[in-house]
């Protein structure tokens, strides 16, 4: 089979636009699951190079063509070794020197979410506006009130108030 029409097939599968396939994707055409070959990936045993796109990781569809026109190469499976597979194994400590050194990402560290702290903010904001709203209303009935009564005890003294005389 021609790797063009390997690449026709595959579009005509996944999507005519696609250029790149993801471990799904590819674990349908090679016949492993997709955990598998990220395991592959992983020990670098994949026969393919990947592809970041955005978070994910993926396979170039000419790339898989070409594997697949050659024959495809049998695939080293996520089986342990055989020296490992006799007897009893228990897991190794790591050297002294090994656990000292300082682990170094290359990921970086996703900043934490605005969107809590903005919706806190925008509570007690509201919050803060009701609390002013009611003491301007508060106020303005008590300067109401003292008002009426300064009006009160001038009506009750019976007296206008008086003229000074100069």
């Amino acid at each position: 089979m021609d790797i063009k029409d390997i690449v026709a097939d595959l579009r005509e599968t996944f999507g005519k636009g696609r250029m790149v396939l993801f471990p799904e994707e590819v674990a349908q055409v090679i016949g492993l699951s997709p955990k598998a070959i990220n395991n592959l990936r992983h020990r670098k045993k994949f026969p393919f190079t990947p592809k970041r796109i955005g978070n994910k990781i993926g396979v170039s569809i000419y790339e898989l063509a070409e594997w697949i026109a050659s024959g495809s190469p049998e695939l080293e499976h996520a089986e342990p070794d055989n020296a490992a597979t006799t007897g009893t194994t228990r897991k190794r400590k790591a050297p002294a020197s090994a656990k000292q050194a300082p682990a170094t990402s290359t990921s970086k560290a996703r900043r934490p979410s605005l969107g809590p702290l903005l919706m806190s903010m925008r509570k007690m904001i509201a919050q803060q506006e009701a609390e002013l709203h009611l003491a301007r209303d508060l106020f303005a009935n008590l300067e109401k009130l003292h008002m009426e009564r300064n009006i009160d005890k001038k009506v009750s003294s019976g007296s206008a108030p008086k003229r000074r005389r100069l």
